[in-house]
């Protein structure tokens, strides 16, 4: 199991993270990475794919 801790970055820089990974495509396990973290965060609401 990964454990991967994002308490470093603010709400806008993870956003941006999340957006940016869709854009250039990158592994999908790690978009699955952020959109928990964007959940935990209640912030899923935020972002502009499904």
């Amino acid at each position: 199991m990964i454990l991967i801790r994002f308490a470093f970055l603010t709400d806008k820089k993870l956003l941006d993270a999340y957006q940016k990974a869709i854009e250039l495509q990158l592994s999908g396990q790690f978009i699955q990475i952020l959109e928990e973290e964007l959940r935990k965060r209640n912030l899923k609401q935020h972002t502009s794919t499904p």
